[in-house]
Parts: structure tokens; sequence; C-alpha cells
């Protein structure tokens, strides 16, 4: 899998973003409370390979801290931080960018105070969108704007051939054949959107 720029500009803001003290003796260590999800579970095991290759490359050598730091990394946006962590960074994935829909899950950005202060609380706030980007860099409120990172969602999907580039991926069959989908729903079945 090649690993994404955004992925790796982000560990390298994270080793200065926790700057408090110290010469990088302890590594942070991930925990994901999506881990096993249904569905974002493979994210989480994509994401953790992409996160070993970065550390592997030394992308945390100047990792701050001289004590041992969890960082959570959170997918939902209602999500619970675990309270083992000493930061977290929301991996932003709703759409937020989107009219707001009411009893559909996620009620819209501008209605969802907790959202928002959850984002403000966030070391860093990982979004897979460029559109998305924009909106969050205009409508966050405070310091949140200075944590928003692009991280595509590449950085989140395994691949069977580890060395496929992006080129060669669009030379497949399935890439190349004509589409027998107009609309993909892209979100998670829950309750309320079963009506």
């Amino acid at each position: 899998m090649e690993m994404s720029v955004g992925l790796l500009a982000c560990l390298s803001c994270l080793a200065q973003a926790a700057a408090s003290a110290g010469n990088g003796v302890h590594l942070p260590s991930f925990v994901f409370p999506e881990d096993g999800d249904a569905y974002f579970g493979k994210n989480v095991n994509a994401l953790k390979s992409s996160l070993d290759q970065a550390v592997g490359q030394g992308c945390l050598d100047s990792w701050p801290l001289t004590h041992p730091t969890e960082i959570a990394i959170v997918f939902r946006h209602d999500s619970l931080v675990p309270e083992t962590s000493d930061f977290y960074i929301q991996y932003q994935m709703e759409q937020v960018a989107a009219d707001q829909v009411k009893g559909l899950g996620f009620s819209g950005f501008s209605d969802d105070r907790q959202y928002k202060k959850k984002l403000g609380s966030a070391l860093q706030i990982w979004e897979w969108s460029p559109r998305q980007l924009k909106f969050l860099k205009n409508n966050l409120p405070g310091t949140g704007s200075d944590k928003l990172h692009y991280v595509p969602l590449w950085s989140t999907v395994g691949s069977d051939d580890s060395h496929a580039t992006c080129d060669e991926i669009l030379e497949l069959p399935s890439c190349q054949a004509e589409p027998n989908v107009d609309v993909l729903f892209f979100g998670a079945m829950t309750e309320s959107r079963k009506l």
C-alpha cells in the first residue's frame, strides 16, 4: 500500500503538537474504539498497518514525551474516547458539508454542538474529503481549524498488492467496465435509516 503523504505529515505534526517536554524516549501507542467494528473494522486494520509503516520509517522519532502516551483514533462521531487515552484524533467521517437531514443518524454540523466540542478537544482532526476540509476550516469554531489535516481514505484501505499504484488500479478490468449503478450510498445501516 502506498502510504498517504497526508498521513505522514499528520504524524510529523503529532510529534510537534504534543511537544510539552522530553526527548522521544517513549513512542505513543494507538488504540481504536472501532477495532473489530462491522463498519469501520477494515479501515482500522489498514490504518494500523499504515501507522506501523510510518513509525517504522521514523515519522515519530521526534516524539517529545518521555512517558508512555496513548492516542485514540476515533472514526464515529458518537464513539467514546477511552478513558485511558491521553489524546485522541477524530477521523472525521460525517457528511458535515451536506445539507442537514433530520432523522437519519448524524443530524447536521450546524446543530450538533456536542460534535463540535468533540472536534475542538481533539489533538488532530483528520478529514478524508477536500470539500469537507474546506467547509470545516470555515465553520469550526475557535482554533479547531488549526488541527485539521487532509488524510485521504486510502490511508485506511488495505490492498492485496502492497505495491499497486493508482495507475495500475485504474487499469483493472473492473475499473474499465461501464458502471452498472447510478448512485452509491455510503453509510452505516442504523435503525433510523431503515424507515
